[in-house]
């Protein structure tokens, strides 16, 4: 998010905010209740570090194979033009996942650990939601403090497992069989439950939207950069047709 710098001051820069907690930090104030600030923002960064990414690996694991590449191509190429997307599907398979699994430290042995990690992290979380008495993460015995960043950062990390019905998710027939298997026992967990709670709940739905996201059309034919580029090369052109005539 680019935010422009305030009127009339010439000096200051446009504001680059890039990180997901960030945002959250600065534009949803009221998710981080005073009582609790540290302790909820303890808890996002903790679901980040450790839950995020096992969710990630495991996941990958199991659709960077030949049988799911349709799958990662239209889970990585969702906003890219056609171009790109074209490309990434016709390399995929000729480095792109190897390479994916090397950049990202994907192997049956993390998979292995993030899912133990997984695991952990929903009973945990299960636990935490029996013992408190309440309903959302940070909830005590004596007070609720409803929905909250934790319960938003849990929900969204979980949501590639737990596949709320609010989100666009793939046909089951597009998923290996053992990620489903084990979404399913994920799913059944209070933790999981949760998370379909916090969709089904707090997600906004169609008609309710209340930010405006601006966007270009990226597979347009950039003109102005277009002419630029064929000016050029028709300068190059020219030169090395002089030089062959010189010769």
């Amino acid at each position: 998010l680019i935010l422009d710098p305030p009127e009339g001051d010439k000096n200051a820069a446009p504001e680059f905010l890039a990180k997901s907690d960030v945002l959250l930090r600065r534009f949803c104030p009221d998710l981080y209740p005073s009582e609790i600030e540290e302790q909820t923002k303890e808890m996002e960064d903790m679901l980040s570090e450790r839950f995020g990414p096992t969710v990630r690996a495991l996941a990958y694991h199991n659709l960077l194979e030949p049988d799911y590449y349709k799958t990662v191509v239209k889970l990585c190429s969702s906003d890219t033009t056609k171009i790109e997307s074209f490309l990434f599907h016709k390399m995929l398979g000729k480095g792109i996942a190897t390479g994916m699994r090397k950049a990202m430290k994907i192997n049956e042995e993390s998979a292995a650990i993030s899912k133990n990690t997984i695991r952990e992290v929903m009973t945990e979380m299960s636990e935490r939601l029996e013992g408190n008495g309440g309903q959302y993460l940070m909830d005590t015995r004596e007070k609720s403090y409803g929905f909250t960043a934790a319960d938003l950062s849990f929900a969204a990390l979980a949501s590639p497992l737990i596949r709320p019905p609010e989100l666009a998710n793939f046909p089951d027939k597009e998923l290996p069989p053992r990620l489903l298997e084990f979404a399913d026992e994920m799913r059944a967990t209070v933790a999981g439950q949760h998370v379909l709670k916090i969709y089904a709940k707090h997600r906004l739905t169609d008609g309710e939207s209340v930010v405006t996201v601006k966007g270009v059309n990226r597979d347009r034919i950039p003109w102005p950069e277009l002419s630029v580029l064929l000016g050029f090369v028709a300068v190059v052109a020219a030169t090395l047709y002089t030089w062959w005539l010189a010769e």
